[in-house]
């Protein structure tokens, strides 16, 4: 964590000279290269300032281990002070987001012989006489079926991917001779086949919940993707607000009714703007 004297996207510099590619594509390789993600910071936007012009360029950077260990963890981007740099710290969160999981839809159900029969009955189901209506009906009878095929499909994907190692290796010690039946060798081959095709299961999930874009698939770094996606879901989640007084919200009911309020507030506004 500190002063890396150098920005990362456009977004990180207000006033000053139009950022160009080529002088953030080394940091980005940089971040490749080390493995590392940034980790989710509150506090000011901008962490250096000439009082002209306003960039971020202080950053807590993690690796895979600390995001597995400590993936509710933030940093803070504190008040500057007399000094042009605003100090960092990292604050030890160990809450965990409450209620149920929302439904996500796997690109790997895509693959399924099932799928497109699937889609057509749950498409069949929730009429209604009003159009959007229909449509928000269809979705909700098919996120059900969805939900089900991914249920029986790719349940437990770690045990289903140790068991066929353990299997493929049990075959192969005994196969130490060359000389090995038609019936064997094609059991072999099936179950490379199965270990292959849940190890690519795995490795599209985990690159879909990251998010990353730019490793392609195939490299099997399941580890790094599992590792980002936890960073994701740690940024996407809202654990505090700071209301119109500048007090601090934390606790999880008052951050839920804070948000219902502020977005019922906002429709009102916009129903009052069309009339």
């Amino acid at each position: 964590m500190g002063d890396f004297n150098i920005i990362l996207t456009s977004e990180d510099r207000f006033n000053g000279s139009p950022v160009q590619e080529m002088k953030t594509r080394e940091f980005k390789q940089f971040l490749v290269d080390a493995k590392v993600d940034e980790l989710k910071t509150v506090g000011r936007q901008y962490t250096w300032t000439n009082n002209h012009v306003y960039s971020r360029i202080d950053r807590i950077m993690v690796n895979v281990e600390w995001i597995q260990i400590w993936p509710n963890m933030e940093g803070v981007s504190m008040n500057p002070g007399f000094s042009d740099h605003c100090p960092l710290s990292v604050k030890f969160d160990t809450s965990s987001q409450v209620g149920g999981k929302p439904f996500k839809f796997l690109n790997c159900l895509i693959n399924l012989k099932s799928f497109e029969g699937t889609v057509q009955i749950g498409w069949e189901l929730g009429k209604s006489r009003q159009t959007m209506l229909t449509v928000w009906n269809k979705l909700k009878k098919l996120k059900v079926l969805l939900k089900q095929m991914n249920k029986e499909e790719f349940t437990s994907i770690d045990s289903k991917i140790q068991n066929a190692r353990e299997r493929l290796e049990s075959m192969q010690n005994q196969m130490s001779c060359p000389d090995q039946g038609e019936m064997q060798v094609e059991l072999e081959r099936t179950t490379k086949l199965e270990l292959e095709k849940w190890l690519m299961v795995e490795e599209s999930i985990m690159k879909q919940k990251s998010r990353v874009q730019w490793l392609n698939l195939g490299d099997s770094n399941t580890v790094f993707y599992h590792a980002c996606m936890k960073n994701r879901q740690a940024r996407n989640n809202i654990g505090r607000l700071i209301d119109s007084n500048g007090d601090i919200v934390q606790n999880p009911e008052e951050v839920k009714a804070k948000n219902l309020n502020f977005y019922r507030g906002y429709l009102v506004v916009q129903l009052h703007s069309y009339q």
